[in-house]
């Protein structure tokens, strides 16, 4: 969000709530804007790892991922990118992202509503609600107990997106 955009929606909080008059736009100076300049870099240098993530996991997520990423990147031409908040599985595009979280794996597979064939139904919609992978259905996967059904659905979207 800008600085604009803040101050917009702090203006009108504050007309709703008539105190106009205590709202003033500060302009950052000296070490504010040293230190806006080094979070930048600081950003910009982080090299995000498929370790950083791994680390948060337990052992059986561990286990989980490696054999899920060992068929993922078994098919043709497939790039594994760890991003700031997540694992990129991609082709030409991301065709599922992973968040690795302590006893699960969250995976958003890269289909729009409607286009993803779920016979078992283990997918969430999740077009319509925040999220940070791509596409509009996620699983939860916290075992193998329906890999095989979740890599059906992971190559639906590998091959729409390759």
């Amino acid at each position: 969000m800008t600085a604009d955009d803040a101050f917009s929606i702090l203006e009108t909080i504050a007309k709703i709530s008539g105190t106009t008059g205590r709202l003033k736009r500060m302009t950052p100076e000296g070490h504010e804007i040293l230190d806006e300049k080094l979070a930048e870099e600081v950003e910009s240098n982080v090299a995000y790892s498929e370790d950083f993530f791994l680390n948060r996991a337990d052992n059986n997520i561990k286990e989980l991922y490696l054999r899920l990423r060992g068929i993922l990147t078994s098919l043709d031409g497939v790039v594994v990118e760890p991003k700031k908040l997540y694992i990129a599985f991609k082709v030409s595009r991301n065709f599922v992202d992973i968040e690795v979280q302590k006893h699960t794996l969250k995976l958003f597979v890269n289909m729009r509503k409607g286009t993803l064939k779920d016979p078992d139904s283990i997918t969430d919609d999740v077009s319509d609600i925040g999220h940070w992978g791509n596409g509009d259905y996620r699983i939860f996967l916290n075992n193998a107990d329906n890999l095989d059904a979740v890599i059906n659905l992971i190559e639906q979207s590998y091959n729409s997106n390759k």
